[in-house]
């Protein structure tokens, strides 16, 4: 061992109990053997009991819930798993680490050191960032991080939250893409739906004051809906359903779908019917003032403020009178 040096690294093991004492050399002159007589040494030092234990190994795995969601704040409760009881011994702390400041170029971390395994927060609704590591008195845990998501997408502005805005309020405003609401991007995309949250600041305190989808510039949808099915039909109607055409196929705001029936068969030339435009929250519309024992062919397709988007088409035939007054009967014996 040399002696002219001021650490030294030893191998413990995890599952022994050790102490240590330490006396130290005086500096030998040149004329003088290692081993003489004349070798001067100090006093052992007070025993020192190493920390016992293990380090921590495992990444500490947070939970978290949403409990009140009010006023422009949401107050969420964040949870984890004490370490194993070896590697417990002697106490565990753990550094907590919330990045919830919106609006910042560099994410503003507030740091907080606790030995318990809950922590209450107050954040904005818009996404916040956490990490976490645990200490004991060998060393620390690899540090784990998640990310508490916006809060759910809105398809509207919420008028109400505007209304205790003022202009000598500090405000700022972010966005997020709508599709993953996580990425913030630099630039707006077209034909991409994003969100924003308008946040108002007081005494270092921010809360959402506005959310809301938009679009830089619309276009149609690129897709007709889909799984359109015809179902409940009779001599005389028929329930045309579908599924909504998802966010990233339609481009801008669907305002509404636009539904067209073109009739063939026993009716005395063809006819083409342009239906009410269908809200565009619904997933289904009842047509009524068909003809009996005829063939149609209907088609279905979301309009946005830029137009049109492509038609999906089913096609079925009516029941022939007598068959539909015959069920018409059953139905109303029931």
């Amino acid at each position: 061992m040399n002696m002219f040096i001021d650490f030294y690294t030893l191998d413990l093991q995890y599952t022994e109990i050790y102490q240590i004492q330490l006396r130290r050399q005086a500096k030998l002159q040149s004329s003088l053997c290692e081993n003489s007589l004349h070798a001067l040494w100090s006093d052992w030092s007070l025993m020192v009991d190493v920390p016992s234990g293990s380090k921590i190994r495992r990444t500490p795995v947070i939970r978290w819930v949403e409990n009140n969601l009010t006023n422009g704040t949401r107050d969420i409760t964040l949870s984890w798993d004490a370490p194993p009881d070896n590697e417990s011994v002697g106490g565990v702390k753990y550094n907590l680490t919330l990045s919830v400041w919106p609006c910042t170029k560099k994410q503003k971390g507030m740091d907080h050191l606790t030995v318990t395994q809950t922590y209450n927060a107050s954040i904005t609704y818009s996404e916040a960032r956490i990490s976490i590591f645990a200490t004991n008195n060998v060393g620390s845990s690899p540090r784990k991080q998640i990310i508490i998501p916006a809060v759910k997408h809105l398809n509207y502005c919420d008028s109400h939250m505007s209304s205790n805005i003022n202009k000598a309020m500090k405000t700022c405003l972010e966005w997020y893409k709508l599709e993953d609401g996580e990425t913030r991007p630099r630039t707006v995309e077209n034909f991409v739906r994003h969100y924003y949250f308008l946040h108002t600041m007081k005494k270092n305190h921010y809360k959402t004051a506005v959310m809301c989808p938009f679009y830089s510039k619309q276009r149609a949808p690129v897709n007709g809906p889909a799984n359109v099915n015809i179902s409940d039909v009779t001599h005389e109607s028929a329930v045309v359903s579908w599924s909504s055409i998802p966010v990233v196929e339609q481009r801008g705001f669907l305002q509404h779908y636009v539904i067209w029936i073109s009739g063939q068969g026993n009716t005395s030339k063809p006819k083409v019917y342009k239906f009410h435009n269908v809200s565009a929250h619904k997933t289904s519309f009842l047509i009524k003032g068909l003809h009996p024992g005829a063939s149609y062919t209907i088609s279905i397709a979301g309009r946005t403020e830029a137009g049109t988007g492509p038609n999906s088409t089913v096609n079925f035939e009516t029941q022939s009178k007598e068959m539909g007054t015959e069920t018409q009967s059953m139905q109303n014996e029931k």
